[in-house]
């Protein structure tokens, strides 16, 4: 862009204001070059500190996936097994009032 503008100042020599302000043009495009390339430099350090950081986020992202994962499963073994001492709860209820009511079928255990 700067070189195109220079090539332009040449070209309208004849026109000295528009040189004028051509110059200026160029000297502001010089010192703005600067904030890009500080920019750019700026950007590139971000980019290579994400890169380093990534494998390492992703590493802990996949660390609290698998406890979510087993935490979940542990939650629905652990309703599983409330499921399990409820349904034996009633079960031994219902043993002890059959065996309460003198029912004239005993069970028989055998040991």
């Amino acid at each position: 862009m700067c070189s195109a503008r220079e090539r332009e100042i040449e070209y309208f020599k004849k026109d000295e204001e528009r040189t004028k302000l051509l110059k200026k043009l160029v000297e502001l495009h010089r010192k703005y070059i600067v904030y890009v390339e500080g920019g750019i430099d700026v950007i590139e350090k971000i980019t290579s500190i994400q890169k380093e950081i990534m494998p390492e986020t992703i590493e802990v992202y996949n660390a609290y996936n698998a406890y979510d994962i087993a935490k979940s499963a542990f939650e629905r073994q652990e309703i599983n097994v409330n499921r399990a001492e409820n349904a034996l709860c009633k079960a031994e209820n219902k043993l002890r009032e059959y065996t309460l009511s003198g029912s004239q079928y005993r069970l028989v255990t055998r040991v």
